[in-house]
C-alpha cells in the first residue's frame, strides 16, 4: 500500500494495523505521525495513547488520552483507556480519583460498557479493602459494589448537569 506522506488518516490506519499485530513501537510511531499531521484528530491521539500504554509509558499515555478527550469528549473508549493509564500508574503519579471519574464518564456515555463496570467494581473493592476489614460474602459484596457504582454514577451525572448549567454546588 502506497501512503501519501501527508495523509494523517493513513498513518492512523497503519498504526491500528500494527497495534492489531501487537507491534507497539511501530503502532506508536504511526500514531505519532498521524498526530503531527493532524493535531486535532482525536482518534490519532487515542491510538498514540493506547500504544504508549502498551509500551508501559503511562505518563505519555495519560497526556495523549487527555488530548483526545479535549478534542472529543463523547467517545467512551477515550475515558476508559485514560482510566486504565491512571490505574496502571497509580503507584507512581497516577490518580485513582481521576480514574474513577473517567470510568463513571464511560458509564454515562455507554451504560452497557461491561469492561468498565467490572473495572470500576475492582477499583471500588480495592478502595474498600484498604479501609474495611469486614469480610463479606462474594454475592453480598458484588451487590453492594453494584449499588455503590450506581450511586456514584448518579452523583457524577448530577455533578455534570450542575456544571453544564453553571450552578455552584
Amino acid at each position: 500500500m502506497q501512503l501519501h506522506p501527508d495523509f494523517a488518516f493513513s498513518f492512523h490506519l497503519l498504526g491500528l494495523c500494527k497495534a492489531e499485530a501487537k507491534e507497539w513501537q511501530a503502532a506508536y510511531s504511526a500514531a505519532s505521525r498521524s498526530t503531527e499531521l493532524a493535531p486535532d484528530f482525536s482518534h490519532g491521539w487515542h491510538a498514540k495513547g493506547y500504544a504508549a500504554l502498551e509500551l508501559s509509558n503511562c505518563k505519555e499515555a495519560k497526556n495523549c488520552f487527555k488530548r483526545a478527550i479535549e478534542l472529543n469528549n463523547t467517545i467512551s473508549w477515550f475515558y476508559y483507556h485514560s482510566a486504565l493509564a491512571e490505574l496502571r500508574s497509580a503507584f507512581g503519579e497516577g490518580d485513582a480519583a481521576a480514574a474513577e471519574d473517567h470510568l463513571l464518564t464511560v458509564l454515562m456515555l455507554n451504560p452497557d460498557h461491561v469492561e468498565c463496570r467490572q473495572l470500576l467494581m475492582q477499583v471500588l473493592e480495592s478502595q474498600r479493602a484498604g479501609g474495611d476489614s469486614v469480610s463479606l460474602g462474594t454475592e453480598i459484596r458484588e451487590r453492594e459494589l453494584r449499588l455503590e457504582v450506581h450511586e456514584r454514577l448518579l452523583a457524577h451525572f448530577e455533578h455534570q448537569n450542575l456544571q453544564a448549567n453553571g450552578q455552584a454546588f
